[in-house]
């Protein structure tokens, strides 16, 4: 198993700059990459993007 690790961060109302936009992190648990990157996919909030991808063993 592998842990996936989505970061997160709100999506700007525009392309001015100049925002705070919030982030937050999203993990799941899967048997392979890809599987992990589309479960962890789904549980972005709508108005939120994907800003990085991490991967990792689980804590034992």
């Amino acid at each position: 198993m592998l842990t996936i690790t989505l970061g997160i961060q709100e999506v700007p109302p525009d392309h001015r700059g100049g925002y705070e936009l919030a982030s937050d992190e999203v993990t799941v648990e899967a048997a392979s990459y890809e599987e992990g990157v589309a479960e962890a996919t789904k549980l972005i909030p709508e108005g939120w993007r994907k800003i990085f991808v991490r991967t990792g063993l689980p804590d034992q």
